[in-house]
This record gives structure tokens, sequence and C-alpha cells, in this order.
């Protein structure tokens, strides 16, 4: 699942029979946080279990998920702050490396490229 979606999961995730009743339709939703995951998919594992109306219930089940990280959010550029100082009459390179930083939450840093 990607990380801006929300996963459905139904009966052919969790179906179950009850002695008395039959097949019952079960339904769950996982919503992964809304924020930012990284580059990087993350594993997600959560725990449930089934009561009836008796209060008889089933052993605990785990259920595994895979959120892969979506790539929309743009890079952003800030400047770093830095004073930039010359003499009158003389030239000073300005390297856009030294003046600027370059960041996206979707891409690794060694992935991210400027041109000076």
């Amino acid at each position: 699942m990607n990380e801006d979606q929300v996963l459905p999961i139904g009966h052919a995730e969790l179906g179950y029979l009850d002695d008395f009743s039959g097949p019952k339709e079960l339904t769950l939703g996982y919503e992964p946080p809304m924020t930012e995951i990284g580059p990087d998919p993350i594993k997600v594992q959560f725990a449930f279990k089934v009561t009836d109306a008796t209060g008889k219930s089933s052993p605990v089940h785990t259920f595994d998920l895979t959120v892969k990280p979506v790539d929309n959010q743009p890079p952003k550029l800030t400047s770093r702050g830095q004073e930039i100082g010359a003499k009158e009459g003389d030239c000073t390179k300005l390297s856009p490396r030294k003046l600027f930083e370059l960041t996206d939450p979707d891409t690794r840093s060694r992935d991210l490229t400027g041109k000076d």
C-alpha cells in the first residue's frame, strides 16, 4: 500500500467461520499516519481478535503491511544564512552549495542534485 492510501481489509483477508451462524464478513481498515515516511518503505504490523456477543474470542491474529513511500513532496531550498563579504573592486565566487541547503522528505540526500 502507498503511504497516502487507506487500505480496506475485507473478507478475503479476514473471513472466519462462526460455529453457530456460518461465515461472517469482517472488515477492518488501516490508515497510515498522515506524515511523510521518508524515501524507504516501512513495515507495519497490527494484532486483532474477534469477540462474539457471548464473549467468546478468537486467538489473536497479526497482520503485516508494507507501506510504500509516495514521491509527492517538492524539494525545499533554504538559505544557510551565511554572510558574504568582498572588498570593493574584488571578485568573490558564489557557490550555491555554500549559500543554500536542498532537502526533500521523499528523496535521499545523496540523490538530490543541483547545478552550481
